[in-house]
């Protein structure tokens, strides 16, 4: 009789008729049938909140084929629907329900995902809260899911880009992203398929990096490191050792061949050197200098700069030509042509 009604269109009578048969013969063959009918009629009306808790009743026939594919289908239009606490609730029962399917995995690391998206449209506490919540989703995954290396990979790099743009704990940040770049080795040791893993094994490592350059950009030559010249020999080492620690991490990105951090990491490569070179050309002349001696001084420190200079614009010349020959024109391109202009 349902399906004499759903042929006419008569979709009212349809559902309703669906929904006595489940009622009436519960344990029947034909009551998780018609409970997936009511959903994909729901559907085909773009009724979607009641495709979706239609979809979510069939917890209750754990055992039919169409079971998973109907919980799972709940949280995706959930999601659609901008129903992000419904959409998790609806993971978490495929979860607990089939925690041996295969694609299990991807749906518990979705959960972390639906946070840290729902986060992006907050502002303030509330995204903060969200983002938090993200993080202990993914590391709750990598600890459930060891084995499942790609998505164990993501999970250490967006926890960890969590950390780092909530400015909290530096040390976390960077052992998290450490744990990424070690998950990735091993991800290419076990010969699983690396998915987007590379992407975010070569974000973690760029990030990673940026520690170092904060900290020689935070390098300066000040007007009181001019007065004592040990002061302004270990000023120059340091700021010179640190370039040459974050040049050599920002070239170990390139061997990752991502297109978008290649870039990013070309940029500050090419802006170490530029700031470098600032640095030695805007420095101030130290206290008591002879006059008969500044014009040397100046001299000397704009032929210590040249080449300096010169590594600038190679590098961000190189970053062009990567980002036309693998058409990839992002921020980090759009400021390799500002600074290769200067």
């Amino acid at each position: 009789i349902a399906h004499i009604y759903e042929r006419a269109r008569d979709i009212p009578k349809a559902i309703k008729t669906y929904r006595e048969v489940r009622k009436k013969f519960p344990k029947a063959n034909i009551a998780p049938e018609a409970q997936w009918t009511i959903g994909l009629i729901y559907e085909s009306q773009t009724q979607f909140a009641n495709a979706a808790k239609a979809f979510e009743g069939m917890e209750d026939f754990k055992k039919y084929d169409k079971s998973p594919d109907a919980i799972k289908n709940s949280g995706l239009i959930w999601e659609a629907l901008g129903k992000p606490k419904k959409a998790i609730k609806s993971y978490q029962k495929y979860v607990k329900l089939f925690p041996k399917r295969q694609d299990t995995p991807n749906v518990y690391f979705r959960i972390g995902v639906v946070h840290e998206e729902e986060a992006s449209k907050m502002s303030g506490r509330k995204a903060k809260s969200e983002l938090l919540k993200a993080k202990k989703a993914y590391r709750a995954f990598a600890k459930k899911y060891p084995k499942v290396l790609p998505l164990v990979v993501e999970s250490y790099a967006r926890s960890a880009k969590i950390m780092r743009d909530l400015k909290r704990n530096k040390y976390e940040a960077q052992r998290l992203f450490t744990k990424a770049l070690e998950s990735f080795d091993k991800l290419l040791e076990s010969g699983q398929k690396k998915g987007t893993a590379k992407y975010f094994a070569a974000q973690s490592a760029f990030l990673l990096a940026e520690y170092i350059y904060e900290e020689f950009h935070s390098v300066k030559l000040e007007p009181k490191t001019m007065k004592n010249i040990k002061l302004l020999k270990k000023t120059i080492t340091t700021k010179a050792e640190l370039l040459a620690a974050a040049e050599k991490a920002y070239q170990d990105i390139l061997d990752f061949k991502e297109p978008q951090w290649n870039a990013a990491a070309l940029f500050r490569n090419g802006l170490l050197y530029y700031e470098f070179a600032r640095m030695l050309l805007d420095a101030p002349l130290p206290e008591n200098i002879p006059i008969d001696v500044e014009d040397q001084y100046r001299y000397t420190l704009e032929q210590t700069a040249a080449p300096v200079q010169e590594k600038s614009l190679t590098a961000f010349g190189y970053a062009l030509r990567l980002a036309h020959e693998q058409k990839v024109y992002s921020e980090w391109s759009q400021k390799s042509a500002q600074f290769a202009a200067k």
